[in-house]
């Protein structure tokens, strides 16, 4: 089953840093940054403050907070270490639709197609290829990654089929909501193309009650249970963001959840609306995961 794992980007830094015998962060300005052309894409924070930058904040209902401590530990760079503005993040897009900035591309064009191309199946149409996100809306395939840290959402989409990218920068940890809305926007203004929402479906109190449990994960735990005939979820972070050193972020408020397709959990209300879960069996018929934001979590027996 499909899980989304920073660790695994780690590594893969680590192995470039020892084929290459320099930092990660040298052999990518050397084999990936400069080429493509990416004049201000940063990892350290010194770098950073030298140009105008938008610190990135936590959303609470008391309002926004700036996010401290912002800089990622140097182990999780090759995961999400880099800063870079919407010019870059557009250079970017466009080399991987095929089009360097000085016509000689760093991948082959077989190379560029095997990341875009489903590797492993997620849920209905959605996959995922090498480090993308590939899906279909309205018969036409979509590639995304987003990025996520320390109070700042960001959001790259492609539409290879009409040499279209898209990218959303936000600055609140909270910015999931706006890159998303951008996103449906975009493809039906520019492209046509309706990517509906799901929609709750109305669900039998027997049917939501199997779903109740403890699901663990490593930084989060989800705790579901009924109450008044409702699915209630519960939230509880049991680890610190960007490092150990951070205490936990408090638990949100309580959220109810539906079903919008059979084993496919939607969150209806509060800071996650919107949101879906996936309800992963194993093979004799029994919950096993739960994958909430793509990270699997196992349930408790």
């Amino acid at each position: 089953h499909w899980s989304y794992n920073n660790a695994g980007f780690s590594v893969a830094g680590y192995v470039i840093e020892r084929v290459t015998g320099k930092p990660f962060e040298e052999a990518m300005r050397e084999l990936v940054l400069e080429p493509i052309g990416l004049e201000r894409c940063f990892f350290d924070a010194g770098d950073v403050m030298t140009y105008r930058f938008a610190v990135g904040h936590n959303a609470s209902p008391d309002g926004a907070r700036v996010a401290r401590p912002w800089p990622l530990v140097r182990s999780a760079y090759p995961a999400g270490g880099l800063t870079c503005g919407a010019q870059d993040l557009l250079r970017y897009a466009r080399f991987h639709l095929g089009a360097a900035e000085d016509g000689s591309p760093l991948l082959s064009p077989g190379s560029l197609a095997a990341m875009q191309s489903p590797q492993v199946r997620v849920w209905g149409d959605e996959a995922w290829g090498l480090s993308w996100a590939v899906a279909q809306v309205g018969g036409t395939r979509q590639v995304r990654h987003g990025g996520g840290t320390k109070g700042q959402v960001t959001l790259l989409t492609l539409v290879p089929e009409h040499d279209f990218a898209l990218v959303v920068l936000t600055n609140a940890d909270q910015g999931g909501h706006v890159t998303d809305d951008v996103r449906r926007w975009a493809l039906k203004e520019y492209l046509n193309l309706e990517d509906p929402r799901p929609l709750p479906l109305e669900t039998p109190e027997g049917e939501l009650a199997q779903y109740a449990g403890r699901y663990q994960g490593y930084y989060t735990d989800a705790e579901l249970g009924m109450l008044a005939g409702k699915l209630i979820g519960q939230i509880i972070y049991k680890r610190a963001f960007p490092s150990e050193e951070v205490a936990p972020a408090p638990a949100p408020p309580p959220l109810s959840l539906g079903l919008c397709e059979q084993d496919r959990l939607l969150v209806l209300d509060g800071q996650f609306k919107g949101a879906t879960a996936e309800v992963i069996r194993q093979a004799d018929g029994a919950i096993g995961w739960l994958r909430q934001s793509g990270r699997l979590h196992a349930r408790e027996t």
